[in-house]
């Protein structure tokens, strides 16, 4: 009985199982977000390849299930356990459960944002490499870190594999995301043209890509600190409730946006600079197969307009999407065809050819 008093006495429940508890409502209120996310990807992008509606469906699953192991770490310490300080000790199987789904889905998620890297650069494979070994290195201190929490059993002791496991997981975790977040933002800002509203909607992918990368930066950074400034204390596992759902969510958003930028900005866009204004310097509308400009930012589909002097509008299509095109079955091409304004105000319109530039890619 002293003992058990003790114990008791020596917990603190309002900075362990209270701040727990407030994560986990936390981590409801995004598995919510994330659950919407997923309804309207599928409402919205019926179409996609079969591999992505697969993706969305795994990381709901995955969410479902930390959720799930959350719900039943909470109760069994705060209702089954009731006023059993020495239950409150040990650490619950699902407790650690839960650490696992989140290693797994920012995984998933980290392995999606560098197929995007490795697309993008051409095929650059020693940047690929680079990449897949940090995330595998991230995924096997995060299965170091859930064994060890296993065998230690005593939440209290945690602490001893600070620097073995739980670091490394977090540095591990925080590299891939760096290095991906900088080479989209490279390979985006590299492909500007002479579309002012295409360079618009490039800079808002790439502050998508940024904010992406400081938000999940920001969160396991802060995991870290709190664990290791505060032993004894459950603040870092409110933090890691709440992860896994940021690097979801962020997957989601970024399928889920293609919907959202179509067309935006680019309803009138024209090329940079002034284009002549005599008619016989008109503007033609480019020949492309189908009509259609197909270009290599896959994030989203936007349309726009060719203005000509004549007052005449000629329409075409420039697609911006991830993966492949599900109405033509294609896998990712790039097409990307502009008529040089410099060409157009020197040459009468029958001395002129619609010149361009073409790239090519299979996933």
């Amino acid at each position: 009985m002293a003992s058990q008093t003790t114990a008791g006495d020596s917990l603190d429940i309002g900075g362990t199982f209270g701040i727990a508890y407030i994560g986990a409502m936390i981590a409801m209120a995004l598995y919510g977000v994330t659950s919407l996310q997923s309804y309207l990807y599928y409402m919205y992008y019926p179409k996609d390849d079969f591999s992505f509606k697969l993706l969305v469906a795994t990381i709901w699953t995955l969410e479902s299930l930390q959720v799930a192991f959350v719900c039943h770490a909470m109760y069994s310490y705060l209702i089954s356990n009731y006023a059993n300080p020495l239950a409150l000790e040990i650490g619950v199987w699902s407790l650690f459960a839960s650490m696992l789904c989140n290693t797994v889905i920012s995984a998933i998620v980290q392995i999606f944002f560098t197929v995007r890297v490795h697309i993008l650069s051409s095929k650059k494979w020693w940047i690929t490499v680079i990449l897949a070994i940090t995330i595998t290195a991230h995924l096997a201190f995060g299965f170091e870190t859930v064994i060890d929490s296993l065998i230690l059993k005593e939440l209290s002791k945690f602490s001893s594999i600070t620097y073995t496991a739980a670091l490394p997981f977090a540095i591990t975790a925080i590299f891939p995301d760096v290095i991906i977040a900088g080479l989209l933002c490279y390979y985006l800002q590299g492909g500007k043209g002479g579309f002012r509203g295409t360079n618009a909607l490039i800079n808002q992918l790439i502050i998508y890509s940024i904010n992406r990368c400081i938000l999940t930066t920001l969160v396991v950074i802060v995991e870290v600190i709190l664990f290791k400034a505060l032993p004894g204390t459950f603040y870092y596992l409110a933090v890691d409730f709440c992860v896994g759902k940021l690097y979801a969510n962020s997957l989601l958003a970024t399928l889920n946006t293609r919907q959202s930028l179509r067309g935006k900005g680019l309803e009138s866009d024209t090329m940079s600079g002034s284009l002549p204004t005599r008619s016989s310097h008109s503007v033609p509308t480019p020949q492309l197969r189908n009509n259609r400009h197909e270009v290599a930012f896959e994030l989203t589909d936007l349309r726009a307009t060719w203005p000509s002097s004549a007052g005449s509008r000629h329409s075409f299509d420039s697609v911006i999407r991830i993966g492949p095109d599900p109405s033509t079955h294609r896998k990712n091409e790039i097409d990307v065809t502009v008529l040089p304004e410099v060409e157009a105000q020197q040459f009468p319109l029958n001395e002129r050819k619609a010149q361009g530039r073409s790239i090519s890619f299979d996933p």
